[in-house]
């Protein structure tokens, strides 16, 4: 299906503006952004929850260039996840992969997670995108593709019906249905009244990033001497004679490439008196100030936000050997936190929304570790049930039954599965057709009878009645003949 096919049956159709012959340069200057108003970090940020909040949340990443490098290496690392689609029906595994690999117009999932990955984690309202039908069937209508939504063109309505109104570029809104529209957002609110609203990283971080941020511009304005740092009294001298001495010194820096040469105003004081300076700091550090500590301290704040690895934004450089153990504890502790549970959301997300029956997306890890983890398991586990059959505990059958119910091989090992699953993991998904959320379910009718149960109820009782006919006429003859004799 083509791209202009599914931007004409989005909901962000009013998006597009079509190319008129007019000057290329008219399209060299940005889109307005209202977030990007926002010059100075505020010392906090406007009252949860407005639009405005998320503006200022938004902009967070232009202010402070190390929380700028932690987003992207969360989004980075999110998006180069390796996925899967697995499932019974190979035509439906097909269809569904190339619904995945084509989201956002074709632009690919690496770049649709970006942009989710980044709202997700800098907008208290969370990501949002939409699911593209065919039809105006409702959720019996096909899937055709899935597009990102700017998580600022989004309001919540609180209706699980229509949960979601989208505003394009044209001011015009959109009610979006529960089967158009998926939403997620990073440790949402408990309280009803806030439709889903969520605590993003950029919120829970939003301290660290304004300190960090005056701290970074202290310093640039420190070594690149924009600003005033000491006022120099000077007696002895008049302002002709510094000014003269100014530009001789100037001169000279320029011949020996010193750019920077600012930071300090001189005052002339008339008099007689000898030469004499007195100084007057305005801007430094304070005492014992260590800006590594504070730095460390920065990092680790940010990495607490998100959830990530610390090692991932500050790995460990010249430390012992000995931290290696150390760094796989670490990632090994972080597997379960934070920014971990945004590939299990994102899965149950498509699972249940976009993924027909029958079929499963799941995330997997390409990690060498947990391969080598799961072949030592795989060694036990066979040479456990080895041991069982060799002391007559198990039959072969039986150790392969147990061996395909682990999962270590397929259902096609067996010829008959003698334990069938009545359980199911996380990632997986019921192969029942007729459970698609939100369809209308066939209403339980009773249970009927045999069709042959009334015949047989009837013939039995005609026999019942024809042997009672007899045996009284057997009686009637019996008394017959006694009165006759």
């Amino acid at each position: 299906m083509t791209d202009q096919v599914l931007m004409d049956k989005s909901v962000t159709a009013g998006d597009l503006q079509d190319y008129k012959g007019a000057p290329v340069i008219k399209y060299m200057f940005p889109v307005y952004n209202p977030w990007s108003d926002v010059k100075v970090l505020p010392p906090a940020p406007p009252a949860f929850w407005t639009p405005k909040r998320d503006y200022v949340l938004r902009s967070t990443i232009y202010h402070e260039s190390f929380w700028a490098s932690a987003i992207y290496i969360a989004a980075t690392k999110m998006a180069s996840k390796s996925w899967e689609v697995e499932g019974d029906v190979s035509l439906r595994v097909k269809r569904a992969h190339e619904l995945i690999d084509g989201v956002d117009f074709h632009g690919g999932w690496a770049s649709f997670c970006l942009k989710q990955i980044r709202d997700f984690l800098t907008t208290d309202n969370g990501q949002f995108f939409e699911v593209i039908r065919a039809g105006r069937g409702g959720l019996n209508s096909q899937i055709i593709g899935l597009a990102h939504l700017d998580s600022a063109r989004c309001s919540r309505t609180g209706d699980p019906d229509i949960p979601v109104v989208y505003r394009d570029r044209k001011n015009v809104e959109h009610e979006m249905h529960d089967y158009q529209v998926v939403s997620l957002a990073d440790m949402p609110d408990p309280g009803e009244t806030w439709n889903g609203v969520g605590f993003c990283a950029a919120s829970r971080a939003y301290q660290q990033i304004v300190k960090q941020a005056a701290v970074e511009g202290y310093y640039y304005e420190k070594i690149t001497g924009r600003s005033v740092k000491n006022i120099y009294f000077v007696n002895a001298y008049n302002e002709k004679q510094i000014q003269n001495a100014l530009n001789s010194a100037k001169e000279e820096a320029d011949q020996k490439g010193v750019v920077y040469y600012m930071g300090a105003v001189i005052v002339p004081v008339p008099g007689e008196k000898p030469v004499s300076v007195a100084s007057v700091p305005l801007a430094s550090l304070p005492e014992g100030w260590d800006r590594k500590q504070e730095l460390d301290v920065t990092l680790l704040a940010y990495a607490d936000a998100i959830g990530l690895d610390p090692q991932d934004l500050q790995p460990l450089t010249g430390q012992p050997l000995g931290t290696g153990a150390q760094s796989q504890v670490l990632d090994d502790k972080a597997s379960g936190k934070g920014l971990a549970t945004w590939p299990q959301s994102m899965a149950h997300a498509l699972n249940w929304w976009v993924i027909p029956d029958m079929t499963t997306f799941l995330f997997v890890e390409k990690d060498l570790r947990d391969r080598q983890g799961e072949a030592n398991y795989t060694k036990t586990e066979i040479e456990a049930q080895g041991i069982a059959v060799e002391k007559g505990i198990t039959t072969g059958q039986q150790a392969m039954q147990y061996l395909v119910d682990k999962h270590i091989y397929p259902n096609e090992f067996i010829p008959t599965d003698m334990t069938p699953e009545t359980d199911l993991s996380s990632d997986e998904k019921s192969d029942a057709d007729d459970e698609t959320p939100g369809a209308p379910q066939p209403e339980v009718q009773p249970e009927a009878q045999p069709a042959e149960e009334g015949p047989v109820i009837a013939q039995k009782e005609a026999a019942d009645a024809a042997l009672m006919i007899a045996q009284e006429m057997d009686a009637a003859l019996k008394l017959a003949e006694e009165v006759r004799a």
